[in-house]
């Protein structure tokens, strides 16, 4: 019992001590989630409701969401940051096909953006991962890229639906997604952030 109090209060030290970064970073937050909330509406009044269901849209929410707790939650840090490498991937691949300044806008950019939160919450050494939520995080987006979000669009919105097949798109997502979770945890436990 007195070991998994200690445990708590050093996992209860917030990462972020000053009142005024604090403010700032949870005011982004909160506006990113306005954003999402707006976007919600939009989608439902045009009946696109199908773009609620897609990976960015979800990432982009659990961004609003990580930057509200400040980096302090441990389970939403895990879950934004375990498909970096997919985000890191698919900026990539938006670029030869972003001849509008939509594409760049909501394609490269974008992703890009998401990509590089994600990475500075993989790679900063003192904003903690959970060992337990990347596995039950695996699972989750498993189920998410199966159930919800289809490759078939992922190959169509990056121009690889006539290069490649969606089944190897669905293999080399999963692949991916296991290397992160992987690279993840190691580096975590090197720098000694990996919560339970």
């Amino acid at each position: 019992m007195g070991e998994t109090e200690s445990k708590e209060n050093v996992d209860s030290i917030p990462f972020i001590n000053d009142e005024k970064k604090a403010l700032i970073v949870r005011s982004i937050g909160i506006l990113i989630l306005i954003i999402v909330i707006v976007q919600d509406v939009i989608f439902i009044l045009t009946d696109k409701i199908d773009s609620l269901l897609y990976t960015t849209f979800l990432t982009t929410l659990l961004i609003g969401l990580t930057l509200i707790y400040q980096f302090d939650s441990v389970f939403l840090n895990t879950l934004t940051s375990l498909t970096f490498m997919g985000f890191i991937h698919i900026s990539i691949l938006f670029i030869p096909v972003a001849k509008s300044i939509e594409k760049v806008l909501g394609g490269v950019i974008y992703h890009s953006l998401i990509a590089i939160f994600q990475s500075i919450l993989v790679f900063h050494k003192k904003i903690k991962i959970s060992k337990k939520y990347l596995l039950w995080g695996f699972v989750f987006y498993l189920a998410f890229f199966n159930g919800y979000d289809t490759f078939a669009r992922w190959n169509e919105i990056v121009g690889l639906n006539i290069l490649i097949s969606t089944k190897s798109t669905q293999t080399y997502a999963f692949y991916t997604l296991i290397f992160s979770a992987v690279f993840i945890y190691h580096y975590k436990k090197k720098y000694n952030v990996l919560a339970e």
